[in-house]
């Protein structure tokens, strides 16, 4: 993994994503003296959103067992008149 200043990323942009794309490197920008953005190429922004993916997964699917399901309930059932008979007053 490659560190650059941000003015020397600024100055040699075009050189830079070469690299990045054809060389395959990851570029960690600095900015007084702070690492504040990386330049990656395109597969490995891909294979980091599926990796992302399957982590949320992974984390949904960890609080889905750890909840305590509520208990299910029946509702008794409705009852209606049989077809072609009305219910009379007296």
């Amino acid at each position: 993994m490659v560190r650059m200043k941000l003015t020397d990323v600024r100055q040699n942009l075009p050189d830079t994503i070469s690299r990045v794309v054809y060389g395959g490197e990851r570029v960690v920008v600095r900015r007084h003296g702070s690492e504040v953005a990386a330049l990656v190429s395109m597969a490995d922004l891909s294979l980091l959103e599926r990796l992302e993916d399957l982590a949320l997964g992974e984390e949904a699917l960890a609080r889905l067992r750890d909840e305590k399901p509520e208990p299910f309930r029946a509702e008794p059932p409705r009852t209606r008149p049989a077809k072609g008979r009305v219910a009379r007053k007296k």
